[in-house]
């Protein structure tokens, strides 16, 4: 009787600190002959053979009782099928390791028994895939999945509570529904490295994206986007962010708080200097004397004596409220951000911090910023800019 099994070999007298690891092994278990006796019978004895992946000779070991298969062979009974001669045993062909790839480039390849559970990367490209089975969102091994070139408009919730560290949804349709439910998961937005939503018709940057603060290459490629938020700062582990062919007007400031590699804009709607805007602003920031609300005195005390951020010492809200709040020009955080606190393209960004910008020459490049306040030393700068741009 031969059986392929995992074992773990332990010799309780000379055994280390550190337990051997399982090894997938065949157990041989049978009788082996031996020289006759003084009656002219010849002797049985029962043994079983070890043969591991990592020699090719066998182990052998004599048994005297092993459970109750061990005690029906000893007594000689027929209850199991053991070998008459065990020295003709030899190892059982190993199986084929799981399956952890998997790659669907027509829909007659979809597996109709489901997907391996062991599989860590699974793409689906160009199936006419309508929706995302639940069956996928079940894969607990799954790190890499890609379904770009579908008809998906939707993505299940489910989906956020795998360990995600590289997603591509491009080419597909979500900027239809615009449904980002399964951002929320908390598993994907920590573990999740990659992600492409290109040429999926999106309007708006999706909100809880910037929550995904481990992301490092963001692909948002061939849509229709016209603002990139200020919250886009939380990003800090971005390093390739790709925003060609949309219709960006402007970048946000806070785009000079990322130490990005590679900035892709190229194909935009970069627009001049607002010179109507910004006269405008200079008005608003001398009128401008509204009190201070208690929730944005609150957030500011909490930066201003650099707080710990943490659920025991501040409320949740607030912690949201410091995370995705934009920079003044002063360098502190404002947290109003009402129309009045907003100026679009007033300012060239400098990109001190990015190494590679990538943009159509023809266009110039302006941001938009945030006045904390009309006492702050940017929103005097600027009134003193404009009051000599337009006296």
């Amino acid at each position: 009787m031969k059986i392929l099994c995992e074992v773990q070999v332990v010799n309780r007298t000379t055994q280390a600190n550190r337990t051997p690891r399982p090894v997938k092994s065949t157990l041989a278990i049978g009788y082996k002959q031996n020289a006759s006796d003084s009656n002219g019978n010849t002797k049985k004895e029962l043994e079983m053979l070890l043969f591991s992946g990592t020699t090719k000779t066998s182990t052998r070991y004599k048994l005297k009782g092993f459970l109750q298969t061990m005690k029906l062979g000893m007594e000689g009974k027929d209850a199991i099928n053991l070998r008459l001669n065990i020295a003709a045993a030899t190892a059982i062909p190993q199986k084929s390791q799981p399956q952890q790839r998997m790659v669907v480039s027509k829909r007659s390849e979809y597996p109709i028994k489901g997907f391996p559970r062991t599989l860590k990367s699974l793409t689906i490209n160009n199936s006419q895939l309508v929706k995302l089975s639940f069956e996928i969102c079940t894969l607990r091994n799954l790190t890499t999945l890609d379904v770009g070139g579908n008809k998906l408009t939707k993505i299940p919730p489910e989906l956020g509570r795998l360990p995600l560290t590289t997603l591509h949804l491009s080419g597909n349709c979500l900027g239809e529904l615009n449904d980002w439910c399964w951002m929320r998961g908390t598993k994907l937005s920590q573990s999740l490295r990659e992600l492409d939503l290109s040429s999926n018709g999106l309007t708006y940057f999706p909100p809880a994206l910037v929550k995904f603060e481990r992301l490092v290459s963001l692909k948002l490629n061939h849509n229709q986007l016209t603002r990139l938020p200020f919250a886009i700062r939380r990003l800090q582990g971005l390093r390739s962010l790709h925003v060609c062919s949309n219709k960006l007007e402007s970048l946000p400031a806070a785009i000079e708080d990322l130490r990005i590699d590679l900035l892709d804009v190229w194909g935009n709607c970069f627009r001049g200097f607002n010179a109507e805007a910004a006269q405008l602003q200079s008005h608003r920031l001398s009128a401008s004397n509204t009190p201070q609300p208690l929730w944005l005195q609150a957030a500011r005390a909490v930066a201003n004596y650099k707080l710990p951020l943490s659920a025991d010492s501040v409320p949740a809200v607030l912690i949201e409220l410091i995370s995705e709040a934009p920079k003044c020009l002063c360098g502190k955080l404002c947290y109003a951000l009402r129309q009045e606190d907003l100026l679009q393209r007033v300012i060239q960004p400098k990109f001190t911090n990015i190494k590679n910008l990538t943009y159509s020459r023809e266009h110039q490049i302006y941001a938009d910023v945030v006045i904390c306040g009309p006492n702050c030393s940017a929103s005097q700068q600027l009134k003193a800019l404009f009051a000599l741009m337009f006296p």
